[in-house]
């Protein structure tokens, strides 16, 4: 499978660096050096010129692994193009590290060289009662007044901002002044609920700490307060919220409708107790509701046009567990016991509902496309569940085993299988016709979003951050394009608009503590600060 990158945000991770196969001025070979004691053989592992910034003092860290014993040594700061350890010397119980800064000055830059040294002949016995000492040959380490970690403080706190990722930063020299360039992507504004998120782009002199330059570029807008629980492509969204009365301390949950062509939200339904789901039938003219009171659930149909409820009355009880429309008339309804599972039809045209199928299995999930329906039935506590397939509930295939199924178009499904070996989700699709895997994408996906004309929106984890790349997987020539980054795993798209709806919990105190909000493709995408 291709994978293409149409749009590519830049994240600066907090160590980045040159290779040591980068730097033409070191010398890679092994050295030794006469002691009192014998002597010290050394080789160099590696070098990099690190832009990390996270620590810019010199330091030397001694690596016990095994029977081997390495130093990674930190310089410092400085202007380079490289370094060169000129000896190694053992004084007493002291070891000067002689080390010379090399300048090209068609590719000097500001950098923290960081070498990572393998000593020979040399016990973890000796190194108890050594000490390390950095002899500076021809250079002095630039000292800044305002580290980094204090620059991103200052940051924050002067722009009331907040962010579960790590900004791109650069370290900047003008005019002898040292600058921190610091710029995040997709930043919670709190001071600004209408435009939750944002680009911001920050200098601060280093040794005074004055704002030199700063720059917002708004990508965002505030939706509402609450958690969704239905998404229809480019129409609406269906969402929850709770409310709690200040002065009885009454909880009550709300289920509201989002018009994305109107802009417009409607409250539909209102209750005391907990809603566990809601969705809109095929034709939008109604909504299924499942609450539970604490010792049952009960199933509401809800008539978005005039916002009429009813609750559902079975002949016999029922405890719906999962609703899920079948037609525009039709509901399909779970219930579980011990060691068995029912399947009825309740058609709401009139109130008629009949079992269809009687499981000799605990099903968590099923969902419908036409008249193939993917059952999902739990497996002790294995996150990865058994995939089946039934046209007429008697006639069960097995299909594998991973959870997060969902149909992608009439004839595929995608779903989720955690890998044990590295716990990554890999994203199986499957062609129910063929009966067999369509393709298989080995990277650490968080969901499935939208479905579109060609393929379909997925989340993928960003691997040592807390933010996630959306990529679009299309059907057609099995390829995998990356469209941007956001802070939410909960992510849906609206192709008319070229907006992403996000849900998410905010990371900080605030009156609204889960929210939604849309935003622009286009501005964050080229919305710089």
């Amino acid at each position: 499978m291709k994978h293409i990158s149409i749009i590519t945000i830049i994240l600066v991770l907090f160590l980045s660096g040159c290779s040591i196969d980068d730097l033409p001025f070191l010398n890679r070979e092994s050295k030794t050096v006469s002691e009192s004691n014998g002597e010290i053989k050394y080789k160099i592992d590696n070098v990099i010129l690190s832009k990390g910034y996270q620590s810019i003092e010199p330091n030397i860290e001694v690596i016990k692994k095994n029977n081997e014993i390495q130093l990674l040594i930190n310089i410092g700061l400085l202007e380079t193009s490289g370094v060169e350890i000129k000896q190694l010397i053992k004084d007493g119980n002291m070891i000067n590290i002689h080390v010379a800064n090399l300048l090209d000055y068609d590719n000097v830059q500001l950098a923290v060289p960081q070498i990572l040294l393998d000593l020979k002949n040399i016990s973890f016995i000796d190194l108890d009662n050594m000490k390390f000492n950095i002899i500076n040959e021809n250079f002095q380490p630039i000292s800044l007044k305002l580290n980094l970690s204090d620059a991103i403080n200052k940051v924050k706190s002067d722009f009331n901002v907040t962010s579960n990722t790590l900004p791109k930063v650069n370290l900047e020299k003008d005019d002898g002044n040292f600058i921190w360039d610091i710029t995040y992507y997709s930043i919670f504004d709190k001071g600004n609920i209408e435009t939750p998120i944002v680009n911001l782009s920050v200098k601060l002199d280093a040794n005074t700490a004055e704002l030199l330059q700063a720059k917002k570029g708004f990508i965002s807008s505030f939706i509402d307060e609450g958690h969704v629980l239905d998404y229809v492509t480019n129409k609406y969204i269906l969402y929850r919220k709770v409310d709690i009365d200040p002065i009885t301390a009454v909880k009550t949950e709300s289920i509201y409708s989002y018009d994305i062509e109107k802009n417009t939200k409607t409250r539909l339904y209102f209750t005391n107790f907990n809603i566990l789901s809601a969705y809109y039938s095929p034709s939008y003219d109604y909504i299924s509701v499942v609450e539970n009171d604490g010792t049952s659930s009960g199933l509401f149909i809800v008539e978005s046009n005039d916002n009429k409820a009813y609750k559902v009355l079975f002949d016999d009880p029922l405890s719906p567990d999962i609703v899920r429309w079948k037609d525009d008339h039709n509901l399909l309804i779970l219930t579980n016991e011990k060691s068995f599972s029912r399947v009825y039809n309740h058609d709401i045209s009139n109130s008629k509902t009949d079992l269809i199928s009687r499981l000799n299995m605990n099903l968590i999930d099923f969902r419908i496309k036409g008249d193939s329906f993917i059952l999902v039935e739990t497996h002790d506590t294995d996150i990865n569940k058994n995939i089946y397939l039934t046209k007429d509930w008697k006639e069960i295939s097995y299909l594998g085993k991973g959870f997060s199924i969902r149909f992608v178009n009439d004839n595929m499904i995608a779903y989720l299988k955690k890998n044990e070996n590295n716990s990554t989700n890999i994203l199986n699709i499957y062609d129910v016709d063929n009966m067999k895997i369509f393709d298989k994408i080995e990277k650490d996906i968080s969901s499935i979003s939208t479905a579109t004309e060609n393929g379909f929106f997925l989340i993928e984890k960003n691997q040592g951050a807390n933010n996630f790349n959306i990529q679009e997987y299309n059907l057609e020539d099995m390829e995998l394009t990356f469209i941007t980054m956001v802070n939410s795993e909960k992510v849906f798209y609206d192709s008319n608009k070229n907006l992403l709806y996000a849900n998410l919990v905010v990371p900080y105190e605030a009156d609204q503590s889960e929210i939604i909000f849309s935003l622009d493709l286009e501005k964050l995408i080229n919305t710089v600060p």
